[in-house]
């Protein structure tokens, strides 16, 4: 489970790191420490999507419950 809440957070992450670029179009290097930080979320994601998709697949469904016997 920890794999899908690293995605989860790795996407609002990115999502607000896409959000506050523009706030940082007169300085260069404040554009490639964002674009970068970018790459290195998107990078960590492709390194767990595949444990977190895998993790899903893997679990079974729940036992139903047993039904209670009325006479």
């Amino acid at each position: 489970m920890w794999s899908l809440a690293l995605v989860l957070l790795a996407a609002v992450a990115g999502a607000y790191r896409i959000i506050t670029l523009p706030g940082y179009l007169d300085d260069p290097h404040l554009i490639t420490v964002s674009l970068t930080e970018l790459l290195i979320v998107l990078a960590a994601v492709a390194l767990v999507a595949v444990d977190a998709a895998r993790t899903q697949a893997a679990t079974p469904a729940a036992p139903p419950y047993p039904r209670a016997m009325t006479a």
